[in-house]
């Protein structure tokens, strides 16, 4: 896909991968309505009481929140002499409260359940295709078109026991990728929203999520996916990249970290004026080739490939494409419905009550997706125009499914033939 610039070097793989594992991901979330109220201890009584206090503590095993409940008993003795017969009567009161401690916010925890195998497994005895399945030969089939656009991942998923990633990411690292920074890509494509609660990070901010509070509302996400993979792997039976050397694994992770970090939409803008500052370059060298002689330039690819690929579900397939849609806008309607019930701004396209999707996924093609590929489609020239024309193709059906009103119809229905223009020129 990189036509017109330098090929990378292939080199001998860094390492093979020789198990899969089903991994139980850690979480850090946890909801501010969720959180147990403290309740202040109470003292009753004269100056002369005798407290005493028992504490017990139990830590969940399976919750994602990292509590522990901790009940605190204390007794107080309370003395009364009556003025008029000079008797004491003694009466103890017991209250009970309880807090929840946090562990501290700068510990992830990693693998929570035993894994069953380890590192030392022999690749002849894996399967074909990294897991164990029953529909090996319709997968193949499949698989067959890994390297086009618009493969289908739902049948892949169905296919896999939903292990779509596990097994493309196997098949890839096996029969192509060798070179330190194409596995630092697609490891970074794999982790880049791992443990994701389906919120922005907008939102974590404006409810002073313990997330945000770890990070200083700096792409708050972003770095929790970072955190949380690289926490996997320092587990040794987890660790797919025991084999590299130390200087390969420092590598390695500055890429992953650069190219994760990319993935926050705040830096859209900057990340895509660079990248056409690239395009620019590559024409003014007239020769159309552009060399990526140090890492700066290297890493702005990578950061944009990944970048790309998550934007990618608008230029997939229609069919897949409104798949991704319901699925993706389900998930802003739930977090509006959380900003409704919390009395909070709802976010844009996230009130089910009002957002249009059809003229969501038009705005967001217009000013975030097509300026993005468009750009890429001129780095890589000719190999991503089947992938920019099927986007615009995309951007044309949501428009014409938006109902027309007087006051919109004319300016919309311009970019629409706009579009259209642009793809009978290229052809």
């Amino acid at each position: 896909m990189l036509s017109g610039m330098d090929e990378i070097k292939r080199q001998p793989p860094p390492g093979h991968i020789n198990q899969q594992q089903e991994l139980d991901l850690p979480s850090l979330r946890q909801d501010d309505t969720d959180r147990p109220a403290k309740r202040k201890d109470r003292s009753i009584g004269p100056p002369s009481s005798s407290l005493t206090s028992s504490s017990t503590a139990a830590l969940p095993s399976t919750s994602s929140a990292f509590t522990a409940t901790v009940c605190t008993t204390t007794t107080t003795t309370v003395s009364v002499t009556s003025a008029t017969t000079g008797t004491t009567t003694s009466s103890s009161i017991s209250n009970q409260s309880y807090v929840t401690p946090k562990e501290a916010m700068s510990q992830i925890t990693g693998v929570r359940k035993p894994l069953q195998h380890g590192n030392s497994i022999s690749t002849d005895s894996l399967p074909r295709f990294g897991i164990a399945i029953t529909h090996e030969e319709e997968l193949a089939k499949i698989l067959e078109d890994i390297d086009k656009w618009g493969i289908d991942i739902y049948k892949i998923s169905e296919l896999t026991q939903q292990k779509p990633l596990t097994v493309i990411t196997y098949t890839i690292f096996m029969s192509v990728f060798t070179n330190l920074e194409i596995l630092a890509a697609i490891f970074a494509a794999a982790i880049h929203d791992v443990d994701h609660p389906g919120l922005t990070n907008q939102y974590l901010i404006n409810s002073s999520s313990e997330l945000a509070l770890m990070y200083n509302d700096e792409s708050v996400l972003e770095n929790h996916h970072l955190a949380v993979a690289f926490k996997l792997l320092q587990n040794p039976e987890c660790d797919i990249f025991v084999n590299l050397t130390k200087k390969q694994r420092q590598t390695l992770r500055k890429m992953v970290i650069d190219m994760v970090l990319a993935t926050d939409m705040s830096k859209h803008m900057s990340l895509l004026a660079d990248l056409k500052t690239m395009v620019e370059t590559k024409k003014v060298a007239g020769s159309g080739v552009l060399l990526l002689d140090n890492y700066t330039d290297r890493i702005q690819v990578l950061q944009n490939m990944v970048h790309c690929a998550d934007l990618s579900n608008p230029t997939k397939p229609l069919e897949l494409y409104r798949k991704w849609v319901s699925s993706i806008m389900e998930e802003f309607f739930k977090q509006g419905d959380r900003e409704r019930e919390q009395g909070m701004d709802i976010s844009p396209m996230c009130d089910r009550h009002s957002a249009t999707i059809e003229k969501s996924q038009v705005g967001f093609i217009d000013y975030i997706v097509h300026p993005l590929w468009e750009t890429w489609a001129d780095l890589v020239h000719p190999d991503a125009q089947d992938i920019l024309d099927t986007l615009e193709e995309n951007r044309d059906w949501y428009q014409q499914m938006i109902p027309i009103s007087p006051s919109s119809s004319s300016n919309e229905l311009s970019r629409g033939r706009r579009s259209r223009r642009r793809r009978r020129n290229r052809r």
